[in-house]
């Protein structure tokens, strides 16, 4: 299974995927700051499109091996996440939406001092048929956390 997270810088991608990793077995996270450290690239879309593809590859490994993988990555660009949702046979999108004044607010280092912004100088497409979304600003880490979990009960309820 592939939980992607996606949303704009400081929306709670990497503080949600760190508290999904603590609550799920055999879960492995794929954060996209830490994914750039290892993998040094710039911010430009040709760079962070890269970027993306390396999350894919990496959560497709986990999945082979049998692990979740969980994706927290910006991921701004709506075909590339189209085309991670066809790789992955359980694929859930998770759509981390808060305004980006708030996000501003939470991440300065960025909005205040890199180029190649998602949601000011890149724009941020947001998910058509995301199987969740949940509004950062006006809900607590725990109720999100917990909105996740209520999905994934009723979706492997389904499956079986």
């Amino acid at each position: 299974m592939v939980i992607w997270l996606t949303g704009l810088s400081g929306s709670g991608k990497t503080t949600i995927g760190k508290e999904l990793k603590k609550k799920l077995k055999n879960a492995i996270l794929i954060d996209g700051d830490l994914l750039r450290k290892k993998h040094p690239c710039g911010f430009t879309i040709k760079e962070r499109r890269k970027n993306i593809q390396r999350a894919i590859k990496l959560a497709k490994k986990y999945q082979k091996k049998g692990k979740i993988a969980i994706v927290a990555l910006t991921s701004p660009f709506l075909d590339q996440r189209i085309k991670a949702r066809r790789l992955f046979k359980d694929f859930i999108e998770v759509y981390l939406k808060c305004p980006i004044e708030i996000c501003e607010k939470r991440k300065p280092e960025i909005y205040e001092k890199k180029k190649y912004i998602v949601g000011r100088d890149i724009k941020y497409e947001a998910p058509l048929f995301p199987e969740i979304v949940i509004e950062t600003d006006k809900i607590s880490l725990k109720e999100a956390v917990k909105k996740i979990f209520l999905f994934l009960k009723k979706w492997r309820r389904l499956k079986k």
